[in-house]
Formats: structure tokens, C-alpha cells, sequence
């Protein structure tokens, strides 16, 4: 497995140095936005935050207590609060959060079900883990696991992580007093959407031509959902501890 001084390397060159702006067509915003509290005094927590992208676009919303962690030393914010920490092994206290989302985060972890653990531990009763990671059987996987094999720098992040079906999670997640509310995907369509997403990047930067964004939405069909949870880019797992 990577460690986490790697880990954080390759993100900090990365993510840190971009805005922290997401779309308000994501589809991971979308879902958590389904099952989130309205009440904006709403504890949530964003184990795993990257630059915080997710915390920010919610302080929009006009949540007012978010907090989130991950390995970098220092996010400078007045949106949310920020911890270095992993996401195994957190600083806040048992039943201190309402609401938790790790989004492509838990697979990094040597044991994902100590995470899942971690995660009942600092939810209160009732509280709602969102979790979003790889699929195991996707043709996307199987590309990165492909790309690995020659070690380019576009894969490096997923260097020896480890990919569970959402069946894995659904396992630990109710071995650990959940009860499972959706197990869905999303970005099904392998050949479609990286090569348009990457074509509408390549337009913005050396044409300045802005494209329509491509626009995922709720999935509405279970057959659809399980199929988006086995086959596509990402499982979504949502929970509610018991």
C-alpha cells in the first residue's frame, strides 16, 4: 500500500494546487445533498476532504458546522474547520457528528472496515455515512490497473490500492450496526464519459470554448442502480447507523 507521506505528496502537488470550485452538476453533491439535513446547525464531518472542495460548496448551502480532515498540515479556511487526521483514527469525540461522507477516500486504508468502525464510532445514532470509492469490476479499474502495470504518473495515486465491490462495504457496513439505505454508481458508460471529459478540458484550455457539462443524475431504476454499483466508475454507499 501507498503511505500516507506518499499519499500526501501526490495530492498536495495536485489538488492543493487547484481552486477549491465544484460544479453544481456534480453527482456526488447531488446525492449527498439527497439524504443530508436540511437543518443548516447540522454536524457534518468530510473524512478525507481533499482541498475541500465538498466542505466549501456546503458552507454555500449555509451549513454552518463542517469540519473535515485529511493528511495535509493545513487548509486555510473560515468555512469549515480543519484536523490533519485519518481517517481511522480521528480526534473528535463518540456521537460527534449527524451526518459523514468519504468520497474516493476509504480504499486507501489498509483495513477499509476500520474506517467503517471509526466512522460509527463519531456518528451520533441515526447519523448517515456517505461513501463513494472505485468499483472492482469496471472497465475504468480495469483500465487503471492496466496503467499501473507501466507505472505512468496518471495512475500513481491508485499505486497497490486495492479496489472492493460495493457488496464489500455493504458486508462491513451492516457487520458494524448499519442499515443500508441505497447501494447505487454512477458514470456507467466507460467510452463516453472520460474521452468527453476530457475533450471539454482541452477546449477550455487552448480554445477558451466553454461545453456543456456532462450532467449525471439520480438514478431512478434499482436494476440501474445495481448495475451503476458493480459496473461503474464509482459505487455510492449510504447508510444509517442503528
Amino acid at each position: 500500500m501507498l503511505s500516507k507521506d506518499n499519499i500526501r505528496k501526490i495530492y498536495a502537488e495536485t489538488l492543493l494546487g487547484e481552486a477549491p470550485v465544484l460544479s453544481s452538476e456534480d453527482i456526488q453533491m447531488k446525492y449527498i445533498r439527497l439524504f443530508l439535513p436540511e437543518e443548516k446547525h447540522t454536524t457534518i464531518l468530510d473524512a478525507g476532504c481533499g482541498n475541500g472542495k465538498y466542505a466549501f460548496k456546503l458552507a454555500e448551502y449555509g451549513y454552518e458546522n463542517i469540519y473535515a480532515v485529511d493528511l495535509f498540515e493545513n487548509i486555510s479556511t473560515d468555512k469549515f474547520i480543519y484536523q490533519q487526521a485519518d481517517i481511522d483514527n480521528l480526534s473528535f469525540d463518540e456521537s460527534f457528528s449527524d451526518f459523514l461522507y468519504c468520497n474516493s477516500v476509504i480504499f486507501y486504508l489498509p483495513n477499509p472496515e476500520r474506517g467503517i468502525m471509526e466512522f460509527k464510532r463519531v456518528l451520533k445514532k441515526g447519523g448517515i455515512v456517505f461513501i463513494t470509492a472505485h468499483t472492482k469490476y469496471s472497465l475504468f479499474t480495469l483500465w487503471r490497473c492496466g496503467k499501473r502495470l507501466f507505472g505512468p504518473n496518471s495512475v500513481q495515486h491508485l499505486k497497490d490500492v486495492k479496489f472492493y465491490t460495493a457488496k464489500q462495504y455493504f458486508i462491513w457496513l451492516e457487520r458494524n450496526g448499519f442499515d443500508i439505505l441505497l447501494v447505487d454508481g454512477y458514470n456507467l458508460s466507460f467510452f463516453i464519459y472520460p474521452f468527453y471529459r476530457k475533450f471539454v478540458r482541452a477546449c477550455d484550455r487552448f480554445l477558451n470554448t466553454k461545453l456543456p457539462v456532462f450532467k449525471g443524475g439520480i438514478t431512478r431504476s434499482k436494476s440501474m442502480a445495481k448495475l451503476k454499483s458493480i459496473f461503474g466508475y464509482h459505487s455510492i454507499i449510504v447508510a444509517r447507523k442503528k
